[in-house]
């Protein structure tokens, strides 16, 4: 990656549907946006396990998936370390019931 490419990160996760409170994600989510600088975009939300009739599901059971858009790969570094990532990482933690998977890429892909 050069160092002004826009690069994605995303994150899928297996939640426990009895502890995550889904209003209180979304009021972390809510403080992050706007708030982190170099992040151009914040998303995050449950798989769609059924988008039309004959789909095969193929989420293995990750449950939600998150989607940030840095401008620089030094700017997902910041988000890294911000402490409003921080908390909705101490948060989502405490209601997946497996590691998460991630990955980063650039986003001209």
């Amino acid at each position: 990656m050069s160092k002004q490419e826009p690069v994605t990160h995303v994150v899928i996760f297996k939640l426990d549907k009895n502890k995550f409170r889904p209003v209180h994600c979304a009021q972390l989510l809510a403080q992050m946006r706007g708030s982190i600088p170099g992040m151009i975009a914040l998303k995050f939300g449950p798989a769609n396990t059924q988008p039309f009739g004959d789909y095969t599901d193929r989420s293995q059971g990750y449950t939600h998936v998150l989607v940030s858009k840095h401008v620089e790969p030094a700017a997902l570094h910041h988000y890294q370390d911000h402490p409003l990532h921080i908390a909705l990482v101490k948060y989502l933690r405490s209601v997946t019931v497996d590691k998460p998977l991630a990955i980063d890429v650039t986003s001209h892909l």
